[in-house]
């Protein structure tokens, strides 16, 4: 294994052994991922492989049914607020990203909490070279307003896009 000099703790993985589900020290977030390579054809690896191509201008891949299901955890919409940022960090752009002059976005799915703190549930939209766990990093450390329904703070799901892009 190589590490990257980038500030995180970033592993070029090769190799699993056949008694090994995931690499060591993944984080859980990947762990989803990780799954829909093994196992592409689910309802939610479809869902989520649909909502990585989004916007799909195109409609070239039909709306799945299937919804992820998160107990006590509501969507934005009707009398669920959005939450507000209320503090943010940016994200480190990794050296060996910067070297390979990658740019784009990588997509997450997370939860924003009642106390306006966030988990981070999966990555949708990989870029490599690092630069999903230094969007992970930098969304943990953000705070919130939360959302609420009927004036109350309630846990929310979104789907979070982080820009990479290199200044010229």
């Amino acid at each position: 294994m190589k590490e990257a000099d980038s500030g995180i703790n970033c592993r070029l993985l090769a190799f699993l052994t056949t008694t090994e589900l995931y690499p060591e020290g993944i984080q859980a977030y990947w762990k989803p991922f990780v799954d829909c390579l093994v196992n592409p054809k689910t309802e939610e690896c479809q869902f989520y492989e649909k909502k990585s191509w989004e916007p799909d201008v195109y409609d070239l891949n039909p709306v799945s049914s299937w919804e992820p299901d998160l107990p006590d955890v509501y969507k934005v919409g009707g009398d669920v607020s959005q939450p507000k940022v209320r503090s943010r960090v940016e994200p480190v752009y990794t050296l060996v990203a910067r070297q390979a002059r990658i740019q784009g976005t990588v997509l997450l799915q997370a939860i924003v909490t009642r106390d306006g703190g966030i988990q981070i549930l999966r990555v949708i939209r990989p870029l490599g070279y690092g630069l999903e766990e230094s969007a992970a990093e930098a969304l943990s450390k953000w705070t919130f307003h939360p959302a609420t329904l009927m004036g109350q703070p309630v846990n929310v799901t979104l789907f979070i896009e982080v820009n990479f892009n290199l200044k010229h």
